[in-house]
Formats: structure tokens, sequence, C-alpha cells
């Protein structure tokens, strides 16, 4: 066992194998049914708990596994997770009709609220892992590239957030048609850039 503190890119690659072939076959009818994305969420996170439990010291009081947190505990208050939003990003992606905002709305939508997918971390202390997730199903290109910016965003040592490590997450929910295995695929990224990916030929 090691502390989560310590844990390094061969661990998350090692979990999230693990983790995701556990997840596949207690929870081959959701993803044949094409259950929504929270739904597998949940199960996923059961997964990984179970996972790091038996992987990490004293995990029962030093780790807590949430899906949807969405908030940063200090002491008795409490504000929304959020993060920075450069101009130059707000200008070509990130923020509907930025170039139609005034001043003042500008400088509130460069800072943005998020709800994490699952986050690995000690409540109201330490934050780990953070987990955004997509279907194979979803076309959506927009809302992928934007899970990735974040992780981007929540993992850069100069943010509030400071997650050790993100994880991008496609879930495989295609229909199998002969197909011995479903293909999740995942990206791991840590100081605000990614630093591996499954398959390789992922990006």
């Amino acid at each position: 066992m090691i502390s989560i503190e310590n844990v390094d890119e061969a661990f998350v690659k090692t979990m999230l194998s693990t983790v995701l072939q556990s997840f596949t076959t207690r929870n081959e009818d959701l993803l044949l049914h094409k259950l929504n994305e929270p739904c597998l969420n949940h199960q996923f996170a059961i997964c990984l708990s179970e996972y790091l439990r038996k992987n990490i010291e004293d995990c029962d009081t030093n780790v807590n596994v949430d899906c949807e947190y969405n908030k940063v505990l200090e002491g008795t208050g409490h504000y929304g997770k959020t993060i920075k939003i450069m101009e130059v990003e707000a200008e070509t992606k990130y923020i509907k009709e930025y170039d139609k905002m005034t001043a003042e709305q500008k400088m509130e939508a460069l800072t943005k609220a998020i709800i994490p997918d699952i986050i690995v971390h000690k409540r109201g202390c330490c934050n780990f892992m953070i987990f955004e997730t997509k279907k194979t199903s979803n076309v959506d290109s927009k809302t992928k590239a934007f899970d990735r910016f974040k992780l981007k965003k929540c993992t850069s040592r100069e943010g509030e957030l400071k997650y050790l490590f993100g994880i991008y997450i496609e879930y495989d929910d295609g229909e199998m048609d002969g197909r011995v295995e479903r293909s999740h695929s995942y990206e791991i990224y840590a100081n605000g850039e990614p630093i591996a990916k499954y398959p390789p030929s992922l990006i």
C-alpha cells in the first residue's frame, strides 16, 4: 500500500485498467442499454472506492470518493468550485457571446463554476484526482473538449484546486456486434497537461 499523496502515473494507469474492467463486468447491462453518464459514474465510483480501499493507506479516514461534488469547504464556510478562464480562451471557444458582454459581465464570466463528475479528495482539505467522463455515443465534441480543458485547469499548479491528477474517460457504450470486449479509453492529466492516454492512438 501507498499513501494517497504518493500516487504516481504508474499507479493511476494500473488503477484505471483494474477499475474499468471491474466496472464493465458488473455493469454490462447499463452500457448495453446506454444508461446516462451520472448513472455510469455512480457505478464507476463504487468500483474506484473499492480499489482505493485495497491499495491506499488509511483510505477510510483520509480519502473520499464523491460524485458531482461542487463545493470547496474551508472551516465552516463553503463556496463553489471554479476555474479561471483566460480572456483569449473565452474569446475563442469557452464562453458564448463573450465579445458582446460588458466589462463587468466579462470579469464575472472569466470565473466559471464547475461540477466535476467524480473526485477523489479528503473533504475540506486536499484534492487528489478529478474525473470527467463521456460516453462514446455522445457526439458533442464541444463538451468533450471543455472537459479536457477543465482537467488542464484543475491540475495546473497555478490554479486554485491543484488536483494531482485529472482523468478523462470515454465509456464504450457502442453495440458489441461480435466484439469480445468493450474498448473504454482514458487520458491522464497532471500539472495542467496531458501525460498519458489509452489507447496510445487516442490523441
